[in-house]
């Protein structure tokens, strides 16, 4: 049984920036009248968020199979300084920029600081003002907008245009562009992914394609699970946690580590799931034989060593007609999706990394533990 108090946390070694996000998550799910309280509680007390126990379908019997939430958040992070490199998206391109692996990010055009907007290495345009973000729009018909720090989707926008301009679908104008850029600081303005023609008949957005990687020894990495995200029309394009409803969700499909071919695929509703065959929206089967085919696979391993001092990292990747494209790489992803398909204690390479990292963190003393407590970045 897992306390809830924050000071027990804190004693018990988690960050307190990592131990506050998980009780607002608790508090969340308590306040919500989606969740039986009875079932809820139980997830609760031991590690898991009621949202990711309904999904994965948590019993007394297989609980001990997955990673708790508790867990997760309690070991991060789980790597070293080193993380900076990923974390920032302006960091992890311009380390990219000139390798062999420069190809799998999307061009970055401009930057929006606190002293306007900056060029990046991908605009031709020699200015960086608005009226040269306005052309590349213009010509590039759209741009993707997200913050250089964030995960997850958060605070993604599209600008587009077709003889008028838009914001996320909302008819606007150049004042309208202008007024969004002085209004997104710390923003990067950049290429804007569609799917590759077989991925586009399944559903016309892109999709996200999590990989985790783990990296323990810096010269060993390996693919430890995976799954494809398929947006749909209640969720949107962007990731969205569908436990305010019971009727939104998200469409997940599992991915075979090895063979990288599609599994099964489920809607994921607040508190259950839905086995499907075909995109909902679209009536297309999902299918798809091999994603690590035309050097993915080995691409996404050649990054993992190349930051050989991040020995654990989330890949979101869409897969385009110009190959495999990097939105970003978190050091510390989510894994209540990840889970679903089967707990990471079932795995034996990654229940062993997990089992260590835990058992790392009960070995400090009191006083080691406590010293975590201030970790924020």
């Amino acid at each position: 049984m897992h306390s809830n108090n924050i000071n027990d946390m804190l004693r018990e070694g988690f960050t307190e920036k990592f131990a506050r996000y998980y009780l607002e998550q608790i508090e969340a799910e308590n306040n919500s009248p989606l969740f039986e309280r009875d079932y809820a509680d139980w997830a609760h007390s031991m590690g898991f968020l009621a949202h990711n126990a309904y999904i994965c379908g948590l019993t007394p019997d297989n609980v001990n199979e997955y990673l708790s939430d508790y867990d997760y958040y309690r070991i991060w992070p789980l790597n070293n300084w080193s993380r900076i490199w990923i974390n920032d998206k302006l960091t992890l391109k311009y380390i990219l920029a000139g390798t062999e692996f420069d190809g799998m990010m999307p061009e970055y055009y401009y930057y929006s600081s606190g002293k306007g907007l900056r060029k990046l290495m991908d605009s031709a345009d020699d200015e960086q003002d608005i009226d040269a973000l306005v052309r590349i729009l213009k010509r590039k018909k759209a741009l993707a907008c997200k913050p250089n720090n964030s995960s997850g989707s958060q605070g993604f926008v599209k600008l587009s245009f077709n003889g008028t301009f838009f914001i996320d679908g909302q008819a606007t104008d150049e004042a309208g562009i202008a007024e969004f850029v002085s209004e997104h600081k710390n923003y990067i303005f950049t290429e804007y992914l569609e799917p590759a023609e077989h991925f586009r008949r399944i559903y016309p957005k892109i999709h996200t394609l999590r990989v985790i990687t783990v990296n323990e020894h810096g010269n060993d990495p390996y693919i430890a699970a995976s799954y494809i995200r398929f947006p749909n029309s209640t969720s949107g394009s962007a990731n969205y946690r569908a436990d305010c409803d019971d009727v939104s969700y998200n469409l997940f499909t599992d991915v075979d580590v090895n063979s990288g071919t599609l599994g099964g695929t489920r809607k994921v509703f607040a508190k259950r799931t839905e086995s499907v065959n075909v995109h909902p929206d679209t009536g297309i089967e999902i299918s798809a034989n091999n994603l690590w085919g035309g050097g993915t696979k080995e691409k996404i391993l050649g990054i993992a060593k190349l930051f050989s001092l991040v020995e654990y990292m989330g890949f979101d990747i869409g897969l385009t007609d110009r190959g495999p494209k990097i939105m970003e790489i978190n050091s510390h992803p989510g894994i209540g999706y990840l889970q679903m398909f089967r707990g990471f204690f079932t795995d034996e390479r990654l229940g062993k990394y997990f089992r260590a990292k835990i058992d790392m963190l009960e070995a400090l003393s009191e006083r080691e533990k406590l010293s975590r407590n201030g970790i924020t970045r």
